[in-house]
This record gives C-alpha cells, structure tokens and sequence, in this order.
C-alpha cells in the first residue's frame, strides 16, 4: 500500500477507568453486601497519536495547528464502532492555514543532475497535498485493531480495513500491488516506492508499506528514493522538526 508524508493518529472505543475519590472503596464494600459491583470502566472515545494521548477531546484543548483533531474526533464519534476497535490513520493535506507536513525544498540553479531532475518533475517548492485543495485535509485508515475486555488485541486482516472502511465511509491508504513472494519480490518493491503519487503527481511518493498478513500480520516500510533524497536535504536544516517522528 501507499506510504503516505503525513501525521499519524488513532480512535478508539475502548474502556477507561471511571474517576474514583477517597470513597470508592467505602461504595464498594456496601454494595459487595447487596450482590451487586461498583461500575468501574466505561466505553470511551479515545483519541491520540503514536506518542501522545489526547484523551477525549470532546473539550476544545489548545491544538494549535492540529485542532483539526478534534473534528476528527467527533467524525468517529458519529461512526457505528465496535466497543474494542481502534482506527490508525494517515491525516495529510492541509491544517491550520498551512501544510501538515514542511515543504521540500528544490535549488532550481543547482548543478545537481538529481536536483534538476526532481526541479524538472515537480517545480522548486514541494507541497504533499495528496490532492486536497488548500486548507483541506482527509485522513486514510491504514490498519485496525480489536483490543477485548481482556486486553488481547486482535489484528485485522488488509481485507477486513478495507471492508471496515468501507462500511463506515472512510477512506484506506491506496492499495498498490498484491505481490506473492518470488526471487525477484524486493525489485517489484523498490519500482513501486518511486515517481509521482498516484493521488497527486505534483509530488513525489514517499514510498510504500509492505503487509503481511500470513502467517502472522507485519509492515514493513520502504521509503522511495526522490523523497529519502528531499528528506535528506531537509532533515540538514537545524530548525527543521518531524511532525511524523513528534507527533
């Protein structure tokens, strides 16, 4: 599937602890006596990224250039969810006035065979739109996950995203190529990894990620050449922060 230049996050309706106070336990023990059991947990809409947990965001927490979160929040807020099931999702385009992701940056007077090459191809600024007009942003769902009462997390298979998303009206990161493995599977790859995005040629692909789903489920990422090269230039720059890496 397609390797998206964008920042990650995730939504959940999983249990979370219910607030308890120095009387809980004191609640507890009398309805113990009456058979019954204090409610502890509850099912929640949880929202957050891959390192961070935004909590509900039902309030308007101060998200800056990423309050586009919260109205993700409430879109799957709105979604017919299975208690247990937690959505991971690319959001690319636009938030805040301004790309998601930073710019990539070409030196059109450059001498560099390969900088006039990306210069030719896609121009001297760089923006990873993926076709969303100004200001706009979507979000691709990329795998999902079933964590039980128990804790055991569940994967679901390539297939099953899909017919998920589907049911839901969401959309999944595109499906590039379904490969069996042979002597030459890594070249078929690495030709997939590079050239203009499929959802919009203005920029390159940032690469792709390979799933696995027999016999057991893994993605491995394989980043093109044309943005590791653009990265690279990029990443040089002392003020230049990953919003893929921080988020």
């Amino acid at each position: 599937t397609l390797k998206q230049h964008g920042t990650s996050g995730r939504t959940g309706l999983v249990l979370d602890e219910l607030p308890t106070s120095w009387y809980t336990s004191y609640v507890q023990k009398a309805l113990s006596w009456l058979g019954l059991e204090l409610k502890t947990q509850e099912w929640k809409h949880i929202t957050g990224t891959r390192n961070t947990v935004l909590a509900e965001l039902d309030q308007e927490d101060n998200l800056g250039k990423e309050s586009y979160r919260h109205e993700i929040h409430n879109r799957f807020k709105k979604l017919d969810m299975y208690p247990g099931e937690v959505f991971y999702y690319e959001i690319v385009g636009y938030g805040g006035g301004s790309p998601i992701m930073s710019r990539h940056g070409v030196d059109p007077k450059s001498k560099n065979e390969a900088d006039k090459f990306i210069f030719k191809q896609y121009g001297q600024s760089i923006v990873y739109s993926y076709g969303q007009p100004q200001g706009t942003y979507e979000i691709y769902v990329y795998r999902i996950t079933h964590v039980g009462t128990d804790g055991h997390t569940t994967e679901y298979s390539w297939d099953a995203v899909k017919s998920r998303c589907e049911q839901l009206g969401l959309k999944t990161v595109p499906e590039l190529a379904r490969l069996t493995k042979q002597a030459n599977t890594l070249e078929q790859i690495k030709a997939l990894t590079d050239g203009p995005d499929p959802l919009d040629p203005t920029h390159p692909r940032e690469g792709v990620c390979v799933r696995v789903d027999s016999p057991r489920h893994a993605i491995y990422k394989f980043k093109g050449w044309t943005f590791s090269y653009l990265e690279g230039i990029t990443k040089d720059d002392e003020g230049y922060v990953d919003l893929e890496e921080a988020s």
